[in-house]
């Protein structure tokens, strides 16, 4: 949403990368008693000239907590266009195996989820 990433939230907040770390590294440590794993999912960026996904993606292997998801479109694209499969492909390779990654976007069927 617009009035969210205006304000420097949702798919806008990787780009903060400290304040980003904190949250997370805040969510993880809160949920470490309980065994309960963290997650993200994110954007690619907010648009094509603010990628922040490979660098989240980075810190979140350093991280207890999983990465989590990504939603493979800019924020600014919202839900138009192609989702870009490449950069599911990049951030699983920028990725420990000990963090596992997902993508997601345009996935209508079992057929497309397998592949």
């Amino acid at each position: 949403m617009p009035k969210v990433t205006r304000r420097g939230g949702g798919a806008a907040l990787p780009f903060k990368r400290r304040l980003f770390e904190r949250i997370v590294n805040a969510a993880v440590h809160a949920a470490a008693p309980a065994g309960v794993p963290v997650t993200v999912k994110m954007r690619v960026g907010i648009d094509d000239e603010h990628h922040t996904y490979l660098a989240a993606g980075r810190d979140g292997g350093r991280r207890r907590g999983g990465l989590g998801g990504l939603h493979a479109r800019t924020a600014a694209q919202r839900y138009s266009g192609q989702a870009d499969w490449s950069a599911i492909a990049r951030l699983r390779d920028a990725c420990p195996p000990s963090c596992p990654c997902w993508g997601n976007g345009d996935v209508f069927s079992a057929a497309i989820a397998r592949r």
